[in-house]
């Protein structure tokens, strides 16, 4: 990995921990912008940084991060936990896509 990767690696683990350390301390609106942050740094890292991974196995994670974080915005709200619950298995799906992918096509690997 290079100097930029561990970077967003290492940012995305801070505002992780941001996250958790604020959920009961900090207003809501923080909870609300720390929440997604990890899950889109990690996006661009793998969107961006990750030219080795075949096309379509990279588009179908960065799909499932995307839903994820929107999941996780939406279950911040009690209000919308059932379209949290809607957002996150999307995720769940398009991951599962990805993991198939591989290994119908492991020689995109080579």
């Amino acid at each position: 990995m290079t100097g930029t990767q561990w970077l967003l690696v290492l940012l995305a683990a801070g505002l992780g921990a941001g996250h958790i350390l604020t959920e009961r301390r900090a207003p809501r609106r923080v909870a609300y912008l720390l929440k997604p942050a990890p899950i889109l740094l990690l996006v661009v890292l793998v969107g961006f940084f990750s030219p080795a991974a075949p096309s379509l196995y990279r588009y179908l994670i960065v799909a499932a991060l995307l839903f994820s974080a929107l999941g996780d915005v939406l279950l911040l709200d009690k209000d919308r936990f059932a379209g949290g619950l809607a957002g996150v298995k999307p995720s769940r799906i398009t991951d599962r896509m990805g993991c198939v992918a591989v290994i119908l096509a492991p020689s995109a690997w080579n």
